[in-house]
C-alpha cells in the first residue's frame, strides 16, 4: 500500500467512528529517547512509537496514557510477547503462501479458459473474463495479507533482537575505559621513544 493510500484508509477508519483522522503526538519529553524501535499499547508490540501513536489516534485513546516505551522492562515484555507470537505468525504466513499456491493455479486455468474463450469468440466471454478477475483478486488479496504478516513478523524478529539500554551503556562505558587505556599506552611508548 502506498502512502496515500495508507492516508485514505486512516482517514475511512476514522469516519467510522465519526472523527476526523489527524495524528495525535506523545507529548514532549514523555521518552527520552523518541525514536526507540519498541513500544507497548495494551498489549500490542510496534515497531516505534509513532506506529503506536497511530494506532491511538485509529481507535480514539490518549496516546500519554497508553503507550510504553523507553524502558528495560517494557522491552523485555515486548520481547516475551513477540516471542510468544512469532511461532503463530510464521505458521499463518506459511498457510497463507500455501493458499496462494494454490489460488495462483487456479487463476492460470481461468486466464487459460478465458484465452481460449476469447480465441473461439464464445458468446460467454465476459463470464470468463469475470471469473478470471475474481480469481486474479483473491490471489492478489492473499499477496497482501502475506506481505503484511511478513512485515510484522520481521518487525517482532527485530525487537527480539534489540538490547536493554543499561547493556548497552554498559558497553560503551567499557569501550570508553578501553580507550582511555589504549591512549595511555600510547602516551607512554611516545614518551619512552
Amino acid at each position: 500500500m502506498t502512502q496515500t493510500e495508507t492516508r485514505q484508509w486512516k482517514e475511512r477508519k476514522c469516519e467510522k467512528h465519526h472523527v476526523l483522522y489527524r495524528h495525535k503526538y506523545v507529548r514532549v519529553g514523555k521518552f527520552s529517547r523518541e525514536y526507540d524501535r519498541y513500544a507497548l499499547v495494551d498489549g500490542i508490540v510496534f515497531g516505534s512509537i509513532y506506529q503506536a501513536e497511530d494506532y491511538c489516534t485509529l481507535y480514539g485513546v490518549d496516546p500519554n496514557a497508553c503507550i510504553d516505551a523507553d524502558d528495560d522492562r517494557v522491552l523485555l515484555r515486548c520481547q516475551q510477547i513477540a516471542h510468544t507470537v512469532l511461532p503463530t505468525l510464521r505458521f499463518l504466513r506459511d498457510e497463507l503462501i500455501a493458499r496462494h499456491e494454490i489460488l495462483g493455479s487456479k487463476r492460470d486455468t481461468k486466464r487459460n479458459e478465458l484465452r481460449q474463450a476469447n480465441a473461439e469468440r464464445k458468446i460467454g466471454r465476459s463470464v470468463y473474463n469475470d471469473y478470471y478477475k475474481e480469481a486474479f483478486g483473491k490471489v492478489e488479496g492473499c499477496r497482501e495479507c502475506i506481505t503484511i504478516i511478513s512485515r510484522y513478523i520481521y518487525m517482532l524478529e527485530c525487537v527480539t533482537r534489540l538490547q536493554k539500554k543499561s547493556s548497552i551503556e554498559d558497553f560503551l562505558q567499557q569501550l570508553h575505559a578501553q580507550w582511555e587505556i589504549d591512549k595511555a599506552e600510547i602516551f607512554e611508548q611516545r614518551k619512552g621513544d
